[in-house]
């Protein structure tokens, strides 16, 4: 069974053994990152061929945007681990509080270039009219709810830093669950639902990703994992901005350069 960081001695002891525990979770919502586009797939698939190609030219566009502010993430989890393990948990807290911070305001930025290059990035890939407009639909709503998304796999990347890489595995299950769940109810209209088609797609997975951020936060808030933020360390601090851009920039360019061949 995978231990939590509560029952682990991450200084101590057999080093493969809690590489085991702290891995083996990460491989898990790595897999179940890839299910969100999964079950988009295989619900539009029942739609129409038109819709399909839609989220195929979509899915790249997202990873690129994701890519170019993961840096704040991955900086923020490298400087969570630091403090951590030199002992220091009134930085551990600030750290994560700021990054969460400055990740909310990079991804805005990002959420409403996208939302307003869409077509034209669309056309430029070389999308037909009609995979255009559904490619449009879909994609706007989901640069709308970018903020979520990019909070969500910050709240994973902060507790990874942290040394938990359990909790965020089980949050992340519980929104892939109810994804496939509630794609084809706003897809196809079924029961009280309006047939929304693939803008229902978009919706119901930035709820599902809104709602797994909104747990995360939650825990966060209130320190239920040991990890603990406060609204008054959320302020925003230009000094530690620049250690965040020190470690995370490169971290973007390296994700960035995997996103855009796959665009290419």
């Amino acid at each position: 069974m995978i231990k939590g960081k509560e029952k682990l001695d991450l200084t101590n002891g057999s080093i493969g053994k809690t590489l085991f525990h702290l891995s083996t979770p990460i491989i898990i919502i790595n897999l179940l990152r890839m299910a969100y586009n999964i079950g988009d797939t295989f619900w539009l698939g029942q739609l129409s061929n038109e819709a399909l190609a839609a989220i195929g030219f979509g899915f790249p566009l997202i990873f690129l945007f994701i890519s170019l502010g993961m840096g704040v993430a991955v900086a923020g989890s490298v400087l969570v681990a630091q403090f951590e393990g030199g002992g220091n948990e009134k930085m551990v807290n600030f750290s994560a509080s700021q990054t969460l911070t400055f990740s909310f305001i990079v991804s805005l930025i990002f959420g409403l270039i996208g939302f307003v290059a869409a077509e034209d990035l669309l056309i430029l890939y070389g999308a037909s009219e009609k995979v255009v407009s559904l490619g449009v639909s879909y994609l706007q709503i989901i640069f709308l709810g970018l903020s979520f998304m990019f909070g969500f796999a910050v709240f994973i990347a902060l507790m990874r830093g942290y040394g938990d890489t359990r909790t965020p595995m089980f949050v992340m299950l519980f929104s892939i669950v109810l994804n496939v769940l509630l794609d084809p109810f706003l897809i196809f209209g079924w029961s009280f639902f309006p047939k929304l088609g693939i803008e229902g797609a978009a919706i119901a997975t930035i709820f599902c990703r809104s709602l797994a951020f909104l747990i995360g936060l939650g825990m966060l808030l209130r320190g239920w994992k040991g990890l603990k933020i406060s609204p008054s360390k959320m302020i925003p601090d230009l000094s530690f901005l620049q250690r965040l851009l020190k470690i995370g920039f490169p971290a973007s360019i390296g994700a960035t350069g995997r996103s855009v061949s796959v665009n290419v």
